[in-house]
């Protein structure tokens, strides 16, 4: 992990936490006491954090600023390259000139009681696709929990997640291995994630990841609430030949904090979303979609 998406996800985790200890991010990101600390006292010193014994406080009133590095040019608005490199130097994007809108962070459990017959008809859909693939990657999300539950009773292959409940969910299928990646346990997206898990996934070829989403923008890309989860979605693209996004309508046109790719990294859209004006961005970014038409 680069320092600046340390620094990033520091920033991340205080902003919404308000608080994160050395022993923490050791566990987490595998990295020295000292690196860390360096990294505190450089935040500290930008007057970003709150310095104190064994760890860092946010700020009381003051919101972390976008990327944690004020006076620097706002990167969601950059456009980006495959390599999901983006420039600083660009003009915000968006359609019309706006940006899309915003989505917060939500828990897990709260996500699970939004729109669940939109996700269970979407994920329905998107099984169709992968019957005759052997060596699958389902990421954590609600809406992939369906997905999980709707493959074929006769599936046969490997499956590949960094979700708990995603894997009991697997264990039905007689014809299914299992592999659980490794790592630390986000608490609120009850997903594991942190560098174990990305060097893991560095060693993977995977013939197909159906990616859990937050926000999706033909201009800003895919895009997340947190640096950690970001990066770690990067990752899971960059070693797949096939990427399918389940996304209801209401995650279209809009955008998180932390870039993720260029929308063009994923292959097929399975969404509920008929809007044209909507829709053509991520045909001319070349993303095949899939309308499943739900009243």
């Amino acid at each position: 992990m680069l320092k600046k998406e340390r620094q990033n996800y520091i920033l991340d985790r205080v902003a919404r936490e308000g608080r994160i200890t050395t022993n923490e991010l050791v566990a987490e990101l595998g990295l020295a006491q000292d690196t860390i600390r360096k990294d505190f006292q450089e935040l500290s010193a930008r007057g970003l954090v709150q310095r104190v014994h064994g760890g860092v406080l946010r700020l009381e009133g003051q919101q972390t600023p976008k990327y944690g590095f004020p006076g620097t040019p706002d990167l969601q608005d950059a456009p980006v390259d495959r390599t999901g490199a983006r420039s600083a130097d660009a003009a915000p994007a968006g359609q019309d000139g706006e940006k899309p809108e915003s989505r917060p962070h939500v828990d897990f459990y709260e996500r699970i009681t939004q729109y669940p017959e939109v996700k269970k008809r979407l994920a329905e859909r998107a099984a169709l696709l992968v019957g005759d693939m052997h060596v699958l990657y389902i990421d954590g999300s609600t809406t992939n929990l369906w997905f999980a539950e709707a493959l074929p009773e006769d599936f046969t292959g490997t499956v590949i997640t960094n979700s708990p409940a995603v894997a009991l969910a697997l264990c039905k299928y007689p014809g299914v291995e299992i592999n659980m990646v490794g790592g630390s346990l986000h608490k609120v997206d009850r997903v594991v994630q942190g560098s174990r898990a990305i060097e893991q996934l560095q060693n993977l070829n995977l013939e197909c990841s159906v990616l859990g989403i937050s926000s999706l923008s033909a201009q800003q890309g895919v895009t997340y609430p947190s640096s950690g989860e970001a990066i770690y979605k990067r990752e899971i693209m960059n070693h797949s030949r096939m990427v399918i996004a389940i996304a209801n309508r209401e995650k279209l046109a809009t955008s998180a904090t932390f870039f993720s790719r260029e929308i063009s990294a994923v292959d097929i859209l399975v969404t509920n979303e008929t809007r044209e004006e909507i829709l053509a961005p991520f045909r001319e970014a070349g993303v095949q979609i899939i309308i499943e038409e739900i009243e």
